[in-house]
């Protein structure tokens, strides 16, 4: 029931995470040439994966019938 309720709670932030993630990419993109950004574009796209995995059942309110 724990893990239920807390995934129940995660997903949907976890879903428009994802969704608004792609967007950091380009200032991250960027800065890539120096050597201290690669490290953040690393973090960015693990997050961005954590996100789409853990975001993935979600279904917004205007979608759902």
């Amino acid at each position: 029931m724990g893990w239920g309720l807390a995934l129940l709670a995660v997903r949907p932030v976890a879903f428009w995470g994802a969704v608004v993630l792609p967007l950091v990419y380009l200032p991250a993109l960027y800065g890539v040439g120096a050597v201290g950004y690669r490290p953040l574009l690393l973090e960015l796209l693990a997050l961005h994966v954590a996100s789409i995995l853990l975001g993935h059942g979600h279904s917004p309110f205007w979608t759902r019938s």
